[in-house]
């Protein structure tokens, strides 16, 4: 029996004997790791620099809660410490903890009153505290310690102008200015101080001595002119006007003079638009000559000042071809093409319109109106297939315009004679974009009926899209209907 159990015993621990070595080696290194960190934290703590630096590595990591847990711990052995309370006051403003950050930077700038990071840190603390008279202070502060450095005043600057102290920011812009020169920062904060203290004419200058510091960008000369001509208009063109005299193969120059000719041009009377374009037209030509760079543009400068005055198509098309040979990019993109368009069409050159309206409607074809002005110049044309191929497209982009498609329908039924069914569709739905009145008019006059195709030819001289010569031919069947 005892025989048995001493069996039983060794078996036992032949079976367990590695679980049981397993758990007391476990034990071992639990003791161990214990003791080890004992001893670390220790040895941490007689070590502050150790300590700091694994703070700062997890601060740098953005692991905020366990390097405030450090410093704290480094704070409880040196209260005192600027380095640790400036890093404790970054850590809770990036918490979003601001009482907690002005605290502690409170702290590192008494243990260290001039060094710049401390100060910097402050104020930007106290701007999130809106205590913006207490940062000026400070912004003050670093501008007296560091007059090199043009941060620090562009951050004075902003805090001047949060709490309204105005004549201070001309007054450091001024110093900044002797220091290191205009830029275009500064002119910002300078601008706008002039502007709300409402010393405009102290804009102005401060426009022109940027300009002549940098002649070589022209839109500094813009920009001092759109100032000067603001508040003094007539002696600000006066000097535009001799800048041209002296320097007339400047197509820049040229070009932003016509540009400001064109502002007056299109706010003037009709006798005063000829009196411009009199004195113009000779410098807008010119310029046509010599056109600017394409990606500068979406239009071109005088153009519609010409348009509006010339009355030769001949000419017209010159213009025209010229500037689409020149400035082909602008053409591709349909903005030169929709001021021309309109032009021929007023002219009564129905073939060359219709031409730049075909280009129009290959970059745009969901461009509805695009297709009313097509048939028009189709119409005039005698062009009924054109109208016929019109009409199957318009179909299939615009399926769900039934109307107004049996609207265009009725041209082509005029076209061909049917003036009674072209009155009935035209009766039924007056209109797809525009009023077809000269159509209905020209319909009631091939039938005899001329007291209706008369009203008619009346409502057709209301018409806004009515051109020009057309309102003279109109004029006469006015005349020969009575």
């Amino acid at each position: 029996m005892h025989r048995r159990n001493l069996q039983r015993i060794q078996h036992w621990r032949l079976q367990h004997y590695p679980l049981v070595c397993s758990l007391l080696l476990v034990f071992c290194f639990v003791f161990n790791f214990h003791s080890l960190t004992c001893q670390s934290i220790v040895a941490e703590k007689s070590n502050p620099k150790a300590v700091f630096t694994n703070a700062e590595l997890l601060y740098q990591q953005n692991k905020l809660d366990e390097a405030l847990e450090l410093f704290k711990t480094i704070e409880n052995i040196d209260t005192i410490s600027p380095a640790v309370n400036y890093r404790l006051a970054c850590i809770f403003l990036d918490k979003k903890e601001i009482d907690q950050a002005k605290f502690y930077i409170g702290k590192a700038v008494l243990s260290n009153p001039d060094k710049n990071e401390f100060l910097t840190k402050q104020a930007d603390i106290l701007v999130q505290k809106f205590e913006f008279k207490e940062s000026v202070k400070i912004r003050k502060k670093l501008v007296a310690l560091n007059p090199r450095y043009p941060s620090r005043y562009e951050d004075l600057f902003k805090n001047l102008i949060q709490v309204s102290e105005f004549n201070e920011v001309i007054v450091y812009c001024q110093q900044f200015e002797n220091q290191f020169g205009l830029n275009l920062n500064i002119m910002r904060f300078y601008e706008y101080a002039f502007n709300v203290i409402k010393q405009f004419d102290s804009v102005i200058d401060l426009r022109r001595r940027y300009y002549l510091k940098h002649p070589e960008d022209f839109q500094n000369f813009q920009d001092y002119y759109k100032s000067y001509s603001q508040y003094h208009p007539e002696k600000a063109k006066l000097e535009l006007k001799q800048k041209l005299i002296n320097d007339s193969l400047n197509f820049e120059l040229v070009e932003f003079y016509i540009q400001m000719v064109e502002k007056e041009y299109f706010i003037a009377n009709s006798i005063e638009k000829l009196k411009i374009y009199d004195e113009n037209k000779e410098l807008i030509f010119k310029l046509i000559q010599h056109p600017p760079k394409q990606n500068k543009i979406e239009k071109f400068a005088g153009l519609e000042i010409i348009l509006d005055n010339e009355p030769s198509s001949e000419k017209i098309k010159l213009i025209y071809f010229q500037l689409k040979r020149d400035n082909d990019n602008l053409y591709k993109q349909g903005s030169m093409n929709k001021i021309f368009w309109r032009k021929f069409y007023n002219l009564n050159e129905y073939l060359i319109a219709s031409e730049i309206l075909e280009e129009i409607r290959i970059q745009n074809i969901d461009d509805l109106e695009n297709y009313y002005y097509l048939v028009r110049c189709y119409y005039e044309l005698n062009q009924a297939i054109k109208i016929d191929n019109l009409i199957l497209e318009l179909r299939e982009t615009f399926p769900f315009l039934e109307k107004e498609i049996q609207t265009l329908s009725a041209v082509i039924l005029k076209m061909k004679g049917k003036n009674e069914e072209a009155i009935l569709i035209f009766n039924g739905q007056l209109s797809l974009i525009k009023p077809w009145n000269k159509i209905m008019g020209d319909a009631y006059n091939q039938l005899g009926r001329t007291q209706i195709a008369l009203k008619y030819y009346k409502q057709a001289l209301n018409d806004s899209d009515l051109n020009e010569r057309s309102y003279i031919n109109l004029t006469e069947k006015l005349k020969t209907t009575k």
